[in-house]
C-alpha cells in the first residue's frame, strides 16, 4: 500500500494531488498488479477551482529483476483514467509506458525512468523523465523522494507517427 501527495505550481495554475492511494498486489515472481485512485484539486491564476478523480491500472514487470548490489530493468504500463466530474482541462484516459532502470544495496535503492504517455482521448503524448531513491528503514518499510520531469512527445505529434493529425 502506498501513500503520496503531490503540489505543482505555474503562474496559471496551482495543482494538489490528495490523497492518492495506491495497492500492489504481486501476481507472480517479477509480476505485479497495481490500483491507484486519486483526487485532484486545481485552483487557477483567477481564483476558479475544480477536482477530479482519477483511476490508473497497471502491471510492473521486471524484465531484469535488480538482485543485490546488481543493476535491474522493469517495464510497467499504467492505464490512467480519469472519472466524472471531468474538469474543463483535466486529464485525458492515457497508456503510460515507463522503462525504469534499478540499481539497489541492502538499504538503498536508486531507480531511473524514461516514459512515454499516449492520450486515448486525442493526438497528445507526453514524454518523462524521472529519478527514485528509496531508504529501507524496516524489514517491509521503505521512504524515498520521486522526482519526475513531463514534457510533450518529442516529434510524436507529426502527421502519420502515433495517431498524430494531418490537419
Amino acid at each position: 500500500i502506498e501513500f503520496s501527495a503531490i503540489y505543482q505550481n505555474s503562474d496559471q495554475e496551482h495543482l494538489v494531488v490528495l490523497p492518492s492511494v495506491g495497492l500492489t498486489l504481486p501476481i507472480t515472481e517479477g509480476v505485479e498488479a497495481s490500483l491507484g485512485v486519486s483526487q485532484v484539486w486545481t485552483r487557477s491564476s483567477d481564483y476558479s477551482s475544480s477536482s477530479q478523480t482519477n483511476i490508473s491500472i497497471g502491471l510492473k514487470h521486471e524484465l531484469v529483476p535488480v538482485s543485490e548490489h546488481g543493476i535491474g530493468l522493469t517495464l510497467e504500463p499504467t492505464l490512467h483514467l480519469p472519472v466524472q466530474p471531468k474538469m474543463v482541462d483535466g486529464d485525458e484516459a492515457s497508456l503510460r509506458i515507463p522503462l525504469i532502470l534499478g540499481w539497489s544495496t541492502e538499504l538503498w535503492e536508486v531507480r531511473g525512468l524514461v516514459g512515454f504517455e499516449h492520450s486515448l482521448e486525442s493526438t497528445t503524448t507526453q514524454t518523462s523523465f524521472g529519478v527514485l531513491t528509496r531508504f529501507q528503514l524496516a524489514q517491509n518499510f521503505d521512504i524515498g523522494a520521486e522526482l519526475i520531469s513531463e514534457m510533450p512527445g518529442i516529434g510524436l505529434n507529426r502527421p502519420g507517427i502515433a495517431g498524430g493529425s494531418n490537419s
